[in-house]
């Protein structure tokens, strides 16, 4: 997703949901944020906090500096107070063009750095989101080919990725892993 001024990717009303390897450049400018988690449906709909509701992992995130990365919105009156426990989120590379990425829950927590949103993370899961504030050096923004989004030679993408035998092929058709590891995003860098 490239230019868009809502979310990059939104989750509501599903259950189970798995987002892996995807690519956002300049998302959420002007409203939502990059990542946009309704606490309508998914979250705190069971009892059983072992059952992880949402992954979110090996994804580029580039986001706006004008609004937080990721956005939790408020619950309904029939769902409790929100919970990180049902969140599985590690191994993405977050980037706002400079500057610290914000993440913001309306029921929890008011926008927090990347640090203070790991360290909150971990203590109400017990979960580590390992994930990254670098610049993922996109090879190309300006077209909307399976080509955008690829990623340079030298990017902190390449070999950075969880496994996860969900996500076999990227957006070209190449095989992921390659060389035992995967890239973080859309793109694979394919390997000679």
């Amino acid at each position: 997703v490239i230019n868009a001024t809502g979310a990059c990717f939104a989750v509501s009303s599903s259950s189970n949901s798995r987002i892996f390897n995807n690519s956002c450049y300049n998302t959420g400018s002007l409203i939502h944020g990059s990542i946009l988690i309704s606490n309508e449906s998914e979250l705190n709909q069971t009892r059983d906090t072992r059952n992880v509701k949402v992954q979110i992992s090996n994804n580029i995130i580039f986001g706006s500096d004008k609004r937080p990365l990721l956005v939790i919105t408020r619950g309904v009156d029939s769902i409790p107070t929100f919970s990180l426990t049902e969140l599985d989120v590690h191994d993405n590379l977050y980037f706002i063009g400079g500057g610290d990425p914000l993440f913001y829950s309306h029921d929890v927590f008011d926008p927090l750095g990347l640090a203070a949103w790991k360290a909150t993370y971990q203590s109400q899961t017990g979960n580590i989101d390992n994930s990254r504030n670098l610049d993922p050096k996109f090879a190309d923004i300006a077209t909307a080919s399976s080509a955008a989004l690829s990623l340079q030679p030298i990017s902190e993408a390449i070999n950075k990725g969880a496994p996860t035998p969900l996500v076999t092929r990227d957006i070209r058709g190449a095989l992921r892993p390659q060389s035992g590891a995967i890239d973080i995003g859309r793109h694979h860098k394919r390997r000679l």
